[in-house]
């Protein structure tokens, strides 16, 4: 720094001084000349002058500072977000001001290139290993497998998790900018923000940690809801929840509970006995069970909760994805007529299509259904139970494959830096 500055001060005192006083005599006042040169020169003489006299602010001792201090400061995690908390492109007519903002801007482009770099190595560390591990495994399955027995592995999910926090905001904001796929729910930005939005309830669906916390989600639910859109729902007279040992019946004014992790869940809906019609068994649903005029959907263990919600919420592409939002969920019950006439066969057979609520909500947050607004039984019929949005899960959307980016040095062919499958 002492030898650079000593050569600006050779340049200034000793050439460009003498030089600006022999313009500045009287007689060559009209003599043609450089003014802008003039004026930079004038401005780097000013400065050195203040320098020497250790005047404060003076732009040698800012970008002195700068190179000494700043950018040694400087590291990986933060490297994009200091940069971009300088204005890079401001134009200040000060010479050793305009050599800092163009160290800055060549600093930018260095920061992004290695937060770039990192992104894509973490990520696909990240995607890969979902790929390999995690994909086809419930619950990062297509619907279509949802009644296999393959279950995602508790330390797979944990390793993966691990693997996710590796990615911080600087690097996302590095994915933000790689060429994204035309379609906004097959890109790895849309992927990690699927996590995002998973990341309570895959806790909650995992071991307790060494402080012997038991995961847990909180919840509420609201028993036949969207009755414009039910058929033989006015045929059911019991509604109930049941989740491990405790019952929560449509009767109650708080209809509240949590889920832990692996409490057996279960629907309850009862038929009346002397009534016209009753359950029966459906072959497409290996969780319905019929027995004394009542239909029980069953879920067990770890993923529960989550089966229970795969199985049932209405068409995923009705919601907006990753909104807060009550789970609409959706039961078909096969039934017959008990006494139909022969001569009636198309009569013998219906199917009760009925709704009921979920509400989820984060257990490590301070609201939860313990606050739940207490309404009227008409207003309660229509609407779940009002809870502040802050607390409310969306409904969760597990990805069952994790898009992929391919860099220039895996295929010089593509233009793109991104492939997705």
């Amino acid at each position: 720094m002492c030898a650079q500055f000593t050569r600006i001060r050779f340049l200034g005192k000793d050439l460009a001084d003498p030089i600006l006083s022999y313009l500045n005599l009287p007689y060559l006042k009209g003599a043609p000349r450089n003014i802008s040169l003039i004026s930079k020169w004038t401005r780097i003489l000013t400065q050195i002058d203040a320098y020497e006299k250790q005047s404060p602010s003076n732009s040698i001792s800012i970008l002195e500072h700068f190179l000494m201090f700043d950018l040694n400061q400087i590291n990986e995690n933060m490297c994009v977000d200091a940069v971009l908390s300088y204005d890079i492109y401001e134009k200040t007519g000060d010479y050793f001001l305009d050599r800092r903002n163009k160290i800055r801007r060549a600093m930018i482009h260095r920061c992004e290139s290695i937060a770039r770099h990192s992104s894509i190595a973490n990520y696909n560390e990240l995607a890969e290993f979902f790929n390999r591990y995690l994909a086809g495994r419930f619950p990062f399955s297509k619907e279509s497998e949802f009644y296999g027995t393959n279950e995602a592995n508790v330390d797979d999910v944990n390793t993966f998790l691990v693997l996710f926090n590796k990615i911080n905001e600087s690097q996302r904001k590095a994915l933000d900018g790689l060429i994204d796929s035309p379609n906004l729910h097959s890109s790895p930005s849309q992927f990690l923000r699927q996590i995002d939005l998973l990341k309570p309830i895959l806790s909650a669906a995992l071991n307790a940690n060494a402080d012997q916390y038991v995961p847990k989600v909180d919840f509420a639910v609201d028993f036949r809801t969207d009755r414009n859109q039910e058929t033989e729902g006015n045929k059911i007279i019991d509604w109930n929840l049941q989740i491990n040992d405790n019952d929560i019946d449509f009767r109650d004014d708080k209809r509240a509970g949590q889920w832990v992790v692996g409490d057996p869940l279960c629907v309850i809906l009862r038929w009346a006995a002397d009534g016209p019609t009753s359950p029966t068994l459906d072959e497409h649903q290996p969780n319905l069970t019929i027995s004394n005029h009542t239909a029980r959907f069953s879920y067990e263990g770890r993923w529960s909760l989550i089966r229970l919600l795969k199985a049932h919420a209405i068409d995923y592409k009705t919601y907006e994805k990753g909104k807060p939002t009550p789970v609409t969920l959706q039961f078909m019950v096969p039934t017959h007529y008990k006494n139909a006439a022969p001569d009636q066969s198309s009569q013998k057979t219906t199917t009760a299509k009925v709704f009921l609520r979920f509400s989820l909500f984060d257990p490590t947050k301070k609201t939860s259904p313990a606050t739940v607004v207490e309404k009227t039984k008409t207003e309660a019929d229509l609407a779940p139970p009002v809870m502040m949005d802050k607390d409310l899960l969306p409904l969760p959307i597990f990805p069952f494959k994790a898009p992929t980016i391919e860099t220039r040095v895996q295929s010089q062919k593509n233009k793109s830096f991104m492939s997705y499958p």
